[in-house]
């Protein structure tokens, strides 16, 4: 994973005001200049649930929409907790230490996000406690799948002014895929693929949508997609 600068945060200077009409010592956060309290770097960012100030480098995200942990993971988004999901993925265990594991998804509480002092949550939009976070702290509502997933990195970019580090990614990623592309066509034989799930006594089967690996194989790769798969 790339390593790029973060924001830093404004630095709050503390000076001691003697005020002598109340003979009481009081200290306040000015800023540098003297002209009176600074604010945290915030970001604009339009959110399915209103427009909300993200915090420019936040140091304690809690993620409930869990299918985008990997995506924050590129961008350097310090998540302190998300669900058991993402626990259960081989492939996310080396990003895990230190990440809270805040058990199935559909039964997180409120109390449970609150005793985390979050700085900012990101929650699926229709979640049943969406109003009792926006309670907590800035919470995002997001949406599952209504984006590829390049378009969803650059949207998260957006969200916390990285944008050039998600376009960085994918740069990177869609060289990588021009590399692999060639040996990937030569070595699967057949003329058309099948990408499936096998669950107990059924067969789930996955298209060129988003998710399980569909995009990258047929819409990267240029795997022919069964035929039967195509009409859907």
């Amino acid at each position: 994973m790339n390593q790029f600068n973060k924001w830093t945060l404004v630095v709050f200077g503390v000076s001691v005001l003697s005020l002598a009409a109340c003979g009481e010592n009081e200290d306040t956060e000015e800023s540098p200049t003297g002209k009176g309290p600074q604010q945290e770097e915030t970001i604009e960012y339009e959110a399915l649930n209103g427009v909300q100030q993200i915090p420019a480098n936040p140091e304690r995200v809690v993620l409930l929409s869990d299918v985008y942990f990997g995506y924050l993971q590129e961008l350097d988004v310090n998540v302190i907790a998300t669900t058991d999901y993402v626990f259960q993925s081989p492939f996310l265990n080396e990003y895990t230490d230190g990440v809270e594991n805040l058990g199935d998804g559909s039964a997180v509480s409120v109390e449970e996000v609150l005793a985390l002092d979050p700085d900012l949550i990101i929650s699926y939009h229709n979640s049943e406690i969406l109003e009792q976070l926006e309670d907590i702290t800035t919470t995002v509502a997001v949406d599952y799948a209504t984006l590829g997933y390049k378009e969803q990195l650059m949207e998260f970019g957006e969200m916390f002014g990285r944008q050039d580090q998600a376009a960085e990614w994918i740069d990177n990623w869609e060289s990588q895929i021009d590399e692999l592309k060639p040996d990937v066509q030569a070595a699967v034989v057949i003329e058309q693929s099948l990408l499936c799930n096998r669950q107990k006594a059924m067969f789930d089967l996955y298209g060129n949508g988003w998710g399980r690996g569909g995009e990258i194989l047929y819409e990267e790769l240029e795997l022919m997609m069964l035929q039967r798969l195509r009409k859907k």
